[in-house]
């Protein structure tokens, strides 16, 4: 049964969460998801995660940024639609890096390295 939830907890769900699946529009306007590893989660509801600039799915966020992205955990699921902007200020890539991310990008120095911000609309149904 689906119910309707506030940002706080909305928030509070992606914050939860240590992975996420995002679904965007690939080419000839497919659906893709991919495995993404949230960073951040302000009050607003926007997710951050780092995202390589050379490859298939930045190219296809660029031409269409919408995007849903689905937490799942056993016994609940939440679902949050938005769009995405690129952010490639240096001193955010510094502030969120870790350990993870440098075993998944291969450093901190990598080229094409970004931050993708996913701006969710905060209204969603989640099944408890």
């Amino acid at each position: 049964m689906a119910e309707e939830l506030t940002r706080a907890d909305i928030v509070e769900i992606m914050r939860g969460e240590r992975f996420v699946m995002m679904t965007s529009v690939a080419a000839y306007g497919t659906l893709q998801s991919y495995p993404m590893t949230p960073q951040e989660v302000t009050e607003e509801a926007v997710v951050r995660f780092f995202i390589g600039l050379q490859g298939d799915q930045a190219e296809n966020l660029r031409k269409n940024g919408q995007v849903n992205l689905a937490f799942a955990e056993a016994g609940s699921w939440l679902s949050v639609s938005g769009t995405v902007e690129f952010e490639e200020d240096r001193t955010t890539i510094d502030r969120l890096w870790n350990d993870a991310a440098g075993a998944w990008f291969g450093g901190i120095a990598a080229l094409g390295l970004a931050v993708l911000l996913a701006i969710t609309d905060g209204h969603s149904p989640v099944a408890l």
